[in-house]
């Protein structure tokens, strides 16, 4: 492909979730490190500029208000109106205001839309899908190539929402998913073309470790990541867990990826230390250093993984045991997953404890078989004609 074509990039990063992020980050990384000259990403956040150093326009967020997303009328209005627009621009764009005629406008100037995956392709909710769906539509109006990078996909039962998502997929060049062989078998059962397909993994899995920040990590440092969608009965749990940790010589150390400060204090009664991050590369190093890992958040479990030590992923939702049984099934990893709503601080401590015997061998093949796979559509790119 040309460098110095527009390579146009969206996803679900900007909103304090370190998970999405990295993804855009890592793939910004390497895009520049490939030579690619002109980056330009979709976002309503000024902190991505900054992280990405690189040229930021209106995203669709600015067209589908936050506002209506409880307002499924609006949504799809606002979607539709958009699209008929772009089936026929240069006679219709008079119709469009300020904003969206702004990012329509450097939208014609895409060679490539790139999006940079997440978990936004799924039945969970309308208005995520058209976030990332809406803008391939526009893009295929304006014959633009579409190219999808570790695209999350499960999990995928909606009657109505299963024929628009495999309408919009069969309009995109190439398909890149982190889901593995569930995410490819849900795909083929909506009817993508499988010939699009390519299983590949999640793209922050490569972000290189670089020391940014200081860490006062201890000999058998375990890392307790939680999410803000923990349950108020589970702060209790953690507590529980981290305490027994310390009884078998462990040092717990809770991280964040949002603005969960404050669950973090309840979780640990501020008897245990505590980390946030700055950059995706101190996010790499931080689980690089650590004895094992157990987290509530899907990238937690990632940076687990690419840092080479155990780690068991704490699920509450289907989307997220999705996620994490694509990859316990792609690996055989064991003692890898366990449901939040059914367990207490003892089965926290047994199954860590169980993944850190049973798990080192299978984290040398997964980081030796998947770190020369990673960020397949960058290297798609290259031979893209």
């Amino acid at each position: 492909m040309n460098k110095t074509k527009t390579i146009g990039i969206i996803g679900g990063y900007g909103f304090n979730n370190w998970g999405d992020d990295a993804q855009l980050y890592n793939n910004i990384r390497l895009l520049k490190k490939q030579g690619y000259k002109k980056l330009v990403v979709m976002s309503p956040n000024p902190y991505i500029k900054k992280l990405c150093k690189c040229e930021t326009i209106p995203s669709f967020h600015d067209i589908l208000k936050v506002e209506n997303l409880h307002n499924t009328k609006k949504l799809i209005d606002k979607a539709i109106f958009i699209y008929y627009v772009t089936l026929d621009y240069e006679n219709r764009k008079h119709l469009l205001n300020k904003i969206e005629t702004q990012l329509l406008q450097k939208m014609r100037l895409f060679y490539i839309l790139f999006v940079s995956g997440s978990g936004t392709i799924n039945t969970r909710g309308l208005y995520g899908l058209l976030l990332t769906l809406l803008p391939c539509l526009v893009a295929k109006n304006f014959k633009k190539r579409i190219i999808m990078s570790g695209q999350g996909i499960l999990p995928l039962h909606h009657r109505i929402l299963e024929p628009f998502i495999a309408l919009v997929l069969n309009q995109c060049e190439k398909i890149f998913t982190r889901d593995f062989q569930l995410g490819k078998e849900a795909l083929k059962r909506i009817n993508v073309d499988l010939d699009k397909i390519t299983l590949g993994i999640d793209d922050a899995f490569t972000t290189p470790r670089r020391i940014t920040e200081k860490y006062n990590l201890l000999d058998k440092t375990v890392a307790i990541n939680i999410s803000q969608y923990i349950e108020k009965k589970f702060i209790d749990v953690i507590y529980d867990f981290a305490c027994k940790l310390k009884e078998k010589g462990c040092n717990p150390v809770f991280t964040y990826f949002q603005e969960e400060i404050e669950l973090i204090k309840k979780c640990s009664r501020d008897e245990f230390p505590s980390y946030g991050f700055k950059h995706p590369e101190a996010l790499a190093d931080f689980y690089s250093r650590v004895h094992a890992s157990i987290g509530m958040r899907y990238h937690s479990t990632i940076f687990g993984l690419a840092g080479g030590h155990p780690t068991v992923n704490i699920y509450i939702t289907e989307y997220q045991k999705n996620k994490i049984e694509a990859i316990q099934k792609e690996t055989d990893i064991p003692n890898f997953m366990i449901q939040a709503q059914t367990c207490n601080s003892e089965d926290l401590i047994n199954i860590l404890m169980k993944a850190i015997e049973t798990q080192p061998k299978y984290l040398k093949k997964i980081n030796d078989s998947w770190r020369p796979n990673g960020n397949l559509a960058i290297k798609y790119l290259e031979i893209l004609k």
